[in-house]
């Protein structure tokens, strides 16, 4: 949402190259998902979303070529292994360069032995010509370039739960930060103008993964009621979903490059 409000504004400048990824380790799934063995061996690159929405939706684009390659697990538990999983998948993380149609480049990368547990998905990094974005565990440092070199601005607190901002004196501060203590329903500062639209019925609800839940929950039901899409469509959806497909197939082929196909913008009317 950072990465997306401060592109709109032109404060990026043209845009270059962009770093997203999900690391979240196979060991920190749920014990329900990790017990039906035929499905915990996924693909990475076929719950790619995490990371090519973040990247794709900020820049208003899509992916027209990926190159990719796979780590074949090496553990002792049983996921990722032929014969047990569905796909007889052996890969548990993928790494890939996706070529997007607005001419940069985005390095996206979907890994399930690294990361441990938190933050589990990141944009890590966003260049433009006039300014960059960096981002590593509870920092997020937005630079713009000047005459004379660089003002850098850290915006923790903006893009940051307020919950988490909250405690960042706590001795134990970035022990927490890498365990999720403040990963589900505090929202941030950034999200301030999303949720201005919350209806008051909603207070007191449950809400999660970065307080994104209520608004997901709002999306869906504000179209379904006036017949209109979403802000996550299926056309975006595809978008989002397609590359990561593609990067799997340039995997199984060594890193040969995969051309993405595209099923083009949403309707105008319903």
């Amino acid at each position: 949402m950072f990465c997306k409000e401060k592109y709109e504004a032109g404060e990026f400048g043209r845009f270059v190259y962009a770093e997203a990824q999900y690391y979240h380790n196979i060991t920190h799934f749920s014990e329900a998902f990790r017990g039906d063995l035929s499905s915990a061996g996924v693909l990475p690159f076929f719950y790619p979303t995490h990371s090519t929405s973040m990247v794709l939706n900020a820049l208003d684009t899509y992916a027209t070529r990926v190159v990719a390659f796979g780590y074949e697990d090496r553990e002792e538990d049983p996921y990722f292994k032929a014969g047990i999983n569905q796909w007889d998948n052996v890969y548990s993380n993928g790494y890939s360069l996706m070529k997007l149609a607005n001419g940069g480049t985005a390095r996206i990368n979907e890994c399930r032995r690294i990361g441990w547990k938190a933050p589990s998905s990141s944009v890590s990094a966003f260049y433009g010509t006039r300014g960059g974005y960096q981002f590593s565990n509870a920092q997020h440092v937005f630079t713009h370039l000047t005459p004379t070199g660089v003002e850098l601005e850290d915006v923790s607190a903006y893009v940051n739960p307020r919950a988490m901002e909250e405690n960042r004196g706590s001795e134990d501060f970035m022990q927490r930060v890498a365990n999720h203590v403040w990963q589900g329903n505090s929202p941030a500062p950034v999200q301030d103008r999303e949720y201005a639209r919350i209806p008051e019925s909603y207070t007191g609800m449950l809400n999660g993964h970065m307080a994104s839940h209520q608004l997901l929950v709002d999306d869906f039901c504000t179209a379904a009621y006036h017949h209109t899409l979403p802000s996550v469509h299926a056309w975006k959806a595809a978008r989002f979903t397609i590359p990561g497909l593609c990067a799997h197939e340039s995997m199984l082929r060594n890193g040969e490059p995969v051309d993405v196909p595209d099923f083009g913008e949403a309707p105008e009317s319903l």
